[in-house]
């Protein structure tokens, strides 16, 4: 598994699975395989052209549950994490690099297993509390489960983007769980 590490100087780091990060970049028309760049006077047609992909996939979600419902068949059922919810804070990103005119760069953390033994990447930024193998995300509600980071950032500003199903817990020295 590999995890797609976006970073500026205006806001904290990014982090997003495979299959998230790749699709934005595809979405942006970057190439999501190696390290790139988004400049700041890209970021309004970026930020154009994810909100164009929200309403498209809205509205392919929207048409198959009536199609669904014409034929009397049961709605299908999509991922519980939507576009529209996923790309909210990279859209935050862009808006906020874009004002201050800061460019936002990414790189891929190949054959990286998030549930491994294996130490983060170097460059890899989690306080203790949320390292792997520390407190961090649970399955569900709550239940017991293996712990991860999915990249709670050291700076101001971090921002997580976690899987469907998992929730992230905020470092103990915050007061939140």
């Amino acid at each position: 598994m590999s995890l797609y590490r976006f970073k500026s100087r205006e806001t904290g780091d990014l982090v997003m699975l495979e299959q998230h990060g790749k699709r934005l970049l595809e979405i942006l028309g970057k190439d999501p395989s190696g390290p790139g760049v988004v400049m700041h006077q890209q970021m309004p047609a970026a930020i154009q052209s994810i909100r164009d992909a929200i309403v498209i996939e809205e509205a392919d979600q929207k048409k198959l549950i009536e199609e669904a419902a014409a034929r009397g068949d049961v709605a299908p059922v999509f991922d519980s994490v939507s576009l529209r919810m996923r790309s909210a804070p990279f859209i935050e990103m862009l808006e906020r690099c874009e004002k201050a005119g800061v460019d936002i760069v990414w790189w891929v953390y190949k054959k990286h297993s998030p549930l491994g033994k294996k130490r983060p990447p170097r460059g890899f930024a989690a306080p203790p509390s949320l390292a792997f193998g520390g407190r961090g995300a649970t399955p569900g509600a709550g239940g017991a489960g293996p712990s991860v980071s999915l990249g709670w950032g050291t700076r101001a500003g971090a921002l997580v983007c976690v899987d469907s199903g998992w929730r992230c817990s905020a470092p103990e020295r915050d007061g939140r769980t």
